[in-house]
């Protein structure tokens, strides 16, 4: 559905057909896999407050959630640790 749909009719569209866990969900996957490499381009940021516009969720309300994808992915911790 969504490589035979246009971007912005994706977003409409579902916009609609998912619920609000749903929408998380998908939002969080969608932010591990921008922060995967430890950096957000502006490019990607956009995409993002594209997804959250559209389908009316807060920054306010995922950010905490990000916050915990940022320790995630910061594999420093790990290697200072190893070093000790």
């Amino acid at each position: 559905y969504g490589s035979a749909t246009k971007f912005r009719d994706f977003l409409s569209s579902s916009a609609s057909l998912l619920n609000h866990e749903q929408k998380i969900c998908i939002l969080l996957n969608l932010c591990d896999s921008l922060m995967a490499d430890g950096e957000v381009a502006p490019e990607e940021e956009s995409l993002f407050s594209l997804f959250l516009n559209a389908w009316g969720v807060s920054e306010d309300e995922v950010k905490p959630y990000m916050q915990m994808i940022i320790r995630k992915n910061d594999h420093s911790v790990l290697q200072s640790h190893a070093d000790a």
